[in-house]
């Protein structure tokens, strides 16, 4: 049917040794299915805890295959910072790297960043081959650059105005709990449903009516130009 993956195709999504655990994992009789969708997201956050439990003594449920998988050419690949939001963070960034990592900085992971760089930017390749050739639409997304005309009832402009004026009054720091907060109050003013103003949100901001979840993204988006899109000014 045309739906071979190569192991040379899997290289270009994860590292050698993740590829060599996923194949030890399993008893040797058990016939391997490998998911280049969203299992990758599992995997990869399963190969991370698995290094760091036993990294720090500890004996977690795959040790064995971690311990065969990273035998050979030993060098850390994956870092701490879950792979999901690797993969929110690169989109919002526009795949810009620089750009990316301060978006880390900024939603929680400043450690990761100061500690695991070099990882991280070795992942960001990864994450940009899963996104070009195996990523479900759904977890797909552009932040557009301009303004991209949508449908917006007056309601949703009222959200929308009420939302850029909450983020001002707030301190320089909004993380993605408060951000969410903000949405909620916005949207409760304007008397819309939470899908309606979810739907606001993602159309001007990426040109359609989904995206990722919605506190953490706006809090990892610079503030000035947050508060100027939402105004639906450039």
């Amino acid at each position: 049917a045309g739906g071979v993956i190569t192991p040379a195709d899997v290289l270009d999504v994860l590292p050698a040794e993740i590829v060599r655990y996923f194949m030890v994992k399993p008893v040797p009789a058990k016939q391997l299915v490998f998911d280049a969708g969203t299992g990758i997201y599992n995997l990869l956050d399963e190969f991370s805890q698995t290094e760091r439990e036993a990294i720090e003594g500890g004996h977690p449920p795959y040790e064995q295959a971690f311990r065969a998988a990273a035998a050979i050419g030993r060098k850390r690949t994956v870092s701490s910072v879950p792979f999901k939001h690797l993969v929110q963070v690169y989109q919002a960034a526009r795949r810009d790297q620089a750009e990316a990592l301060e978006i880390l900085g900024r939603t929680g992971y400043s450690a990761a960043v100061e500690t695991e760089r070099e990882v991280i930017i070795s992942e960001f390749g990864f994450v940009a081959n899963w996104l070009d050739k195996y990523a479900p639409e759904e977890v797909k997304f552009t932040v557009q650059e301009k303004l991209v005309d949508q449908p917006l009832s007056g309601a949703q402009l009222a959200f929308l105005a009420g939302l850029a004026e909450l983020i001002d009054a707030e301190p320089v720091s909004v993380d993605g709990q408060r951000m969410h907060e903000l949405i909620y109050a916005a949207k409760d003013s304007a008397d819309l449903s939470p899908r309606e103003a979810f739907q606001a949100l993602y159309r001007v901001i990426l040109g359609k009516d989904y995206g990722p979840k919605a506190g953490w993204f706006l809090a990892s988006l610079d503030r000035g130009w947050l508060a100027r899109r939402l105004r639906l000014a450039e």
